[in-house]
């Protein structure tokens, strides 16, 4: 574990994002995958809900006015 912490500290950062979003091999690439998905999933499923007029009755709708 060590090795790779001082392997990672040699690399730029650019490279370390790189592995970790493209690569899932990695941990951290796992991780983002995801955490990713799992967001992704609540965004569509919130704006399901949204669309929804007896849900939208029940939470109030709330607008920004111009």
């Amino acid at each position: 574990m060590n090795a790779i912490i001082k392997n990672k500290s040699n690399r730029e950062w650019r490279e370390i994002l790189f592995e970790v979003i493209f690569e899932a091999d990695t941990p951290a690439g796992k991780w983002f995958d995801i955490v990713l998905i799992i967001s992704i999933l609540l965004s569509v499923m919130t704006v399901m809900l949204d669309s929804v007029s007896s849900i939208q009755q029940h939470i109030g709708v709330h607008h920004i006015s111009p």
